[in-house]
């Protein structure tokens, strides 16, 4: 990959493949990790292109990857105050949101309201969050068919890893979301640790 230009939370990069390279692909969903991901889709597309004889043009990959979406990454519900919604559930997808946060928004203050169900590593995947963030809404999922972590477990575990970060315990989904709209409104606020999560504030 060369070329590489970020605008409005989207890249454009032209995609080295070994069935050649395609230039100027703006990858439309926010984060430039998510370039890596669509420079291995181009290179399978490509491939199968060559198994199965069919011409896959250019063209074609730049229409189709700059209108992909994928519902709850990175995704911005509202712009002011600025809510994004990710459903990372764990550390590897928690590091991947953490950097995104701070590619797209680096200038302003990151804010977190972050619910997690009981089967996930909740200590791993927050210490992914405490170098981008400014403040940490605790919450929960609440949902009745699965074991969730308390908010105060997760305002606990919080305070372990940063102990100077100011935590706030709101269970409530939607409390939660609006409680951090109205201490940091001028925040990037991102809501995740569980899809479940995102389910409360899409509605």
């Amino acid at each position: 990959m060369s070329n590489t230009h970020l605008e409005g939370g989207l890249t454009t990069v032209d995609v080295q493949t070994p069935f050649g390279t395609v230039s100027q692909v703006t990858v439309g969903l926010r984060g430039k990790f998510q370039v890596a991901n669509a420079a291995t889709a181009i290179t399978t597309a490509l491939f199968a292109g060559k198994l199965t004889g069919r011409l896959i043009t250019d063209q074609a990959i730049r229409r189709a990857l700059r209108n992909v979406q994928f519902v709850g990454r990175m995704e911005v519900m509202q712009d002011s105050p600025l809510v994004i919604i990710d459903g990372a559930h764990n550390p590897q997808k928690m590091s991947a949101a953490a950097l995104a946060l701070q590619e797209l928004y680096p200038e302003r203050s990151k804010v977190a309201v972050v619910g997690m169900v009981a089967s996930k590593n909740a200590e791993q995947s927050l210490a992914e969050l405490m170098p981008v963030i400014d403040g940490l809404i605790a919450s929960s999922p609440n949902l009745a068919w699965k074991e969730c972590y308390a908010a105060s477990q997760l305002a606990s575990i919080t305070r372990n890893l940063r102990p100077n970060l100011a935590v706030h315990v709101v269970p409530d989904v939607q409390n939660a979301v609006r409680r951090a709209m109205t201490i940091y409104p001028e925040a990037a606020i991102l809501v995740t640790g569980s899809i479940y999560m995102l389910e409360a504030v899409r509605d």
